[in-house]
């Protein structure tokens, strides 16, 4: 599973922020949709959420939910008395993904209580247990945490606790205990955010619960009311369904910790996600997204830049701005022309700079996006640049797990001719009317739109000037994926974003 990139780590100060409970594919796309923001606007640095309740049904944490968690931007995903409950939690709890459950639980199940992630040299321990109230724990949260916290702690710099459960003062005695020995003891379950939030003496911050993420209006507790209500009447047993539609909020705590490991801060933060109406005459969702690779989805500029300057420095020859920005988007056939060189000759260059140089990394949010579409929409990539190289450079960035196809038009006519998009949409089974393209170059928006697809530009140039049906300005703007998935589906980003203290 993978991360999306952060902010580089401040020389004094950690910022960690703990989204409360995950609840169903409401609360999943909330998150999507509101924390690559809430990263970048308060400089996080460590990203925590309670994902037991994400599961489709509400019960539970499956793979493909932990991964979305993963990719947009969740360090350290912890559980609590469903750790089990989804389908395949087994094996999930059981991988080397960042996933803790309960250390109070039974100990026959598979998985770990505690776990550490580490960014610019700087190590933060997760610690998960459950409160006894809840029924399955056979020992208090107190006992429960105390080896578990010792054990992360000779390893980590900052250690975290979890305490699922609904007793406050079990909540509250573990924190006193704890007081000084961990940055902080942060509580979930109830999805009711507390407002009892503070710093204890010894440098603890402290909550007793953050409350929850999924369906903010017509919902109690991110479920469906008359279920809860149900739940509450003798004889009216009923098992609860999360609200799936209408407006969305993540709610969580931000920490702020010292490089000594003492908290100097504890804030609420809100983030909120109005759901988008359906305009009139609104299309119909694609039957496939298919991707341009260099510039859009990985940042490869540099490989390409080298193979240029060493096939000319090879001829005595040297590579300037003007000409190099003629090239972006071509395909090799087209840049051997424009260079004046054999197109084997410039197909080696590359090999050798595609296997020598800095690993290719992802634009940025191009995992968010890919793990957003995964398993909903087909997904290909159309590309001028030989398969071969465009698929190692996608195995390097860790984005080809996400494809359905890799097609290029290395051999054939490439952009902006329109027959590499044909091809890939031959591939996927879908008419090029019926699928959106995503480009970053006019030549590669050319190509689209003369096969007939619809087109999400986000230019890599400033000045390119394409009329698109949609343009952006990063793969996970809110707009790309209302574009993909459809208006009702998801949300616009910060459409009513506030932070409160």
């Amino acid at each position: 599973m993978i991360q999306t990139p952060i902010t580089p780590m401040p020389e004094t100060l950690v910022r960690i922020l703990f989204v409360g409970d995950v609840v169903g594919p409401l609360g999943l796309t909330t998150v999507e949709s509101t924390l690559p923001r809430l990263r970048d606007d308060h400089a996080v640095d460590f990203c925590v959420a309670n994902g037991e309740n994400s599961f489709d049904s509400g019960v539970g944490l499956d793979e493909a939910g932990a991964a979305r968690l993963l990719a947009a931007g969740v360090d350290v995903i912890t559980t609590g008395n469903h750790a089990y409950d989804a389908p395949g939690a087994d094996a999930l709890l059981g991988s080397d993904a960042p996933i803790v459950r309960p250390d109070n639980l039974p100990h026959d199940g598979p998985g770990r209580a505690g776990v550490v992630v580490e960014r610019h040299g700087v190590r933060l321990g997760v610690v998960n247990v459950i409160g006894a109230r809840e029924g399955q724990a056979p020992i208090s949260a107190c006992d429960g945490a105390e080896h578990e916290v010792q054990r992360i702690a000779e390893l980590a710099d900052i250690v975290l606790v979890d305490v699922h459960g609904s007793w406050p003062a079990e909540k509250l005695a573990l924190a006193w205990m704890l007081d000084g020995r961990v940055s902080a003891v942060l509580g979930t379950h109830t999805h009711v955010p507390t407002a009892d939030d503070r710093i204890l003496p010894g440098g603890t911050a402290y909550v007793t619960d953050a409350g929850m993420t999924g369906a903010s209006d017509d919902a109690l507790i991110g479920f469906e009311p008359q279920d809860i209500v149900g739940n509450e009447r003798v004889g009216q047993p009923t098992l609860p369904r999360p609200v799936t539609t209408g407006d969305g909020v993540l709610m969580a705590m931000l920490v702020t910790v010292g490089l000594d490991g003492r908290s100097t801060a504890i804030e609420r933060v809100t983030a909120r996600a109005k759901a988008r109406s359906v305009r009139a005459g609104a299309r119909e969702r694609p039957a496939a997204a298919i991707f341009d690779c260099d510039g859009l989805l990985v940042d490869s500029a540099a490989s390409w830049r080298a193979a240029y300057e060493r096939v000319l420095q090879r001829r005595g020859r040297s590579l300037d701005d003007e000409l190099l920005a003629q090239l972006n988007g071509a395909s090799v056939t087209s840049a051997a022309t424009a260079l004046e060189v054999p197109a084997a000759a410039l197909h080696d260059a590359l090999e050798e700079a595609f296997e020598t140089d800095p690993v290719p990394t992802p634009m940025p949010g191009a995992h968010a996006l890919l793990a957003s579409l995964f398993g909903r929409l087909p997904i290909a990539v159309a590309t001028n640049a030989p398969a071969e190289l465009a698929t190692l450079a996608l195995r390097r960035a860790g984005l080809d797990r996400y494809l359905d196809a890799v097609v290029s038009a290395d051999g054939g006519p490439g952009k902006p001719a329109p027959d590499v998009y044909i091809a890939a949409c031959a591939r996927l089974g879908v008419a090029p009317s019926h699928a959106v393209a995503l480009e970053d170059s006019p030549v590669g928006a050319a190509a689209a739109q003369a096969a007939g697809l619809r087109l999400i530009y986000i230019p890599s140039a400033p000045g390119d000037d394409v009329d698109a049906d949609l343009e952006a300005r990063r793969l996970d703007d809110a707009a790309v994926r209302d574009e993909l998935l459809g208006a009702c589906e998801l949300f616009a980003r910060s459409v009513d974003y506030a932070s409160t203290p």
